[in-house]
């Protein structure tokens, strides 16, 4: 799948604008990077059918999924990942190899997620099916991850996440990302690339074979002026909108999703132009035209026209062509426009996932399809054969995305939300009895702002690994509000007990929009009397103390000598901090 970009802003690159990501749908693999905290459950559940907003990424240009996970790049130009259900929800930075060396992958204005469909799901974002791929504000194209079929544009396998650039390509504006294969266009030549997996012909290059393709090759278009306007790359099957504006399509077609005049599922190695019907008169196919966009599912295509029209076929089982039919006809020969009590219009963007389509009509977002993981947003996992609007994205969406294997949505929207944090001190001590252990916990504060000014929230957090009891803050009153929590280890002497960060979610009070996800940072564990935080408590602590009782200077914060967590530093926090050098328990 194309990632998602938005238009216009001085602080992103030319064209593109950046803000807060939406994500909702499916969670197998923690691709929404959260928890979904959810009012009913506290443990990440496998789906959350409501939007929230990404808390621990903000400025995101552009987005993009699969089954695997979730890739963004920022305005600054790195890229960050989401997934692996065996992290901590954290997004992890994009690293890359440059003069052989490893640093962080920049420059980058658009991503794009692929990667074969996979019923069990539980990979991390390396090891699994998944690649990525990402586009430089300079034409390059660097990918990362599963290279079985060469879709990563070189030989060789490279389990460590590390991106590198595919050679020979240059001034490329756009790449899409299919279960196997990449696709790439240069806006400027209108000239198309394509590499990787070509078990169904989809590469368009003429042939069908199991051989890795892992050098980028050009791909003609039938037709005398039909040069590349737009590509989009499916599991198996890939589309493309030409400058005649015509459609055509190659690879696989065994849900018809190719709509090629054909009702026999087979496979086409040569991009063809997509028909809608066969006129007895003239005995000629008619072609769908007037195509400026097009976008693809796991077996499924969707048209957008220059009329803001959008039309669709291939697999409709759960609605997904948008038809107004579902499961009878289970597919769609032909593209048909989108039912919305007649036809949609005035569509500035379309999107699709492995079996659910999006389309948006300015800041509006409109899902349809199969929704058994609550991609569609709307609060329920009923599937939908006609587009419904999602209205709980704040500020609403300037752009959309998802991935022909993903069965999660994205959104980018302006005005977003956003939460920060700050420790008053960076430790927690491990070494106290449990009676005063309250005194010596981290303090963390959050600070929320919201430029929509809801005024009413829910605030709810708890611990990474459980523990502490939910807290709950209501009817926060203004548009920037500081939070105080207590925070550190969970009551109990052992003084191997595992640190944890914590999980925030912001609701708005009233109708639940609003809402943010948050996962704060981890205290480090810190021996009490370790003043100077060397892991050890010394003489070198005495000295410390010294100090700070003479009025001396001492860069470490006053907590690290209030050691009885009385608030003030005296004789008896001495009297302590020797009791610790001199083996003396405190119990």
């Amino acid at each position: 799948v194309m990632g998602l970009a938005l238009a216009g802003s001085p602080t992103a690159a030319q064209g593109q604008a950046c803000g807060g990501l939406w994500d909702w749908g499916s969670n197998w693999n923690s691709e929404l990077g959260h928890r979904g905290l959810m009012a009913s459950s506290w443990d990440s559940p496998s789906s959350v059918d409501l939007p929230y907003q990404v808390g621990s990424l903000s400025n995101v240009i552009s987005a993009a999924g699969s089954s695997h996970g979730t890739v963004a790049a920022l305005s600054d130009g790195t890229v960050w990942m989401l997934g692996d259900y065996t992290t901590d929800y954290m997004p992890r930075q994009v690293m890359a190899l440059v003069n052989n060396q490893v640093v962080p992958l920049t420059g980058v204005e658009s991503v794009a997620a692929g990667g074969g469909y996979d019923l069990v799901r539980l990979y991390d974002l390396y090891s699994g099916p998944a690649f990525w791929v990402a586009c430089k504000s300079n034409g390059e194209v660097w990918t990362w991850g599963n290279n079985s079929d060469g879709q990563l544009g070189y030989a060789g396998n490279y389990p460590d996440g590390v991106a590198r650039q595919v050679p020979g390509l240059a001034g490329i504006d756009k790449v899409s990302a299919g279960g196997h294969h990449v696709l790439a266009l240069d806006a400027d030549s209108y000239c198309a690339w394509s590499w990787g997996g070509n078990h169904y012909g989809q590469l368009g290059q003429g042939t069908v074979d199991n051989n890795p393709h892992s050098t980028p090759a050009s791909i003609d278009l039938p037709g005398v002026a039909a040069l590349v306007l737009d590509v989009a790359a499916g599991l198996d099957h890939s589309l493309f909108a030409g400058t005649d504006s015509r459609v055509y399509a190659c690879g696989c077609n065994d849900m018809l999703q190719l709509a090629v005049g054909t009702v026999m599922p087979g496979n086409e190695p040569s991009p063809l132009e997509v028909v809608i019907d066969w006129d007895t008169q003239t005995q000629e196919w008619v072609l769908l035209e007037g195509i400026t966009k097009v976008a693809v599912g796991c077996q499924l295509s969707l048209a957008l026209g220059a009329d803001s029209g959008v039309w669709g076929w291939g697999a409709n089982g759960s609605g997904q062509t948008g038809t107004g039919l579902m499961y009878d006809p289970i597919q769609m020969a032909a593209p048909c426009q989108y039912y919305l009590g007649g036809a949609i219009t005035n569509v500035d963007e379309i999107a699709a996932g492995a079996a659910h389509g999006m389309a948006r009509i300015g800041t509006t977002v409109l899902t349809w399809g199969y929704n058994g993981n609550g991609q569609l947003g709307l609060g329920n996992t009923t599937s939908y054969n006609g587009a419904m609007a999602v209205s709980t994205i704040t500020g609403g969406a300037q752009a959309i995305a998802s991935g022909c294997t993903a069965e999660h949505s994205l959104a980018i929207a302006a005005n977003p939300i956003s939460l920060t944090e700050s420790w008053d001190w960076t430790w927690a001590y491990g070494n106290l009895p449990v009676t005063t252990q309250d005194r010596h916990q981290c303090i963390l504060s959050l600070s929320l702002t919201d430029p929509a000014g809801a005024g009413s929230y829910t605030v709810d957090a708890r611990e990474l690994t459980g523990g502490n009891a939910a807290f709950t803050i209501l009817n926060m009153p203004t548009a920037l509000t500081t939070i105080t929590f207590q925070a550190g280890q969970r009551p109990s002497p052992d003084a191997q007990a595992a640190l944890t960060g914590y999980v925030v979610e912001v609701r708005n009070t009233a109708d639940r929009t609003h809402l943010l996800h948050w996962q704060t940072g981890t205290p480090t564990r810190r021996k009490l009397g370790d003043i100077d935080g060397d892991g050890s408590v010394t003489a070198m602590d005495k000295l410390e103390m010294n100090k700070k009782l003479n009025g001396l200077y001492t860069p470490y914060p006053n907590r690290a000598f209030d050691l009885d967590g009385d608030a003030s530093i005296n004789a008896v926090d001495k009297l302590i901090l020797n009791q610790i050098l001199n083996g003396i328990p405190l119990y």
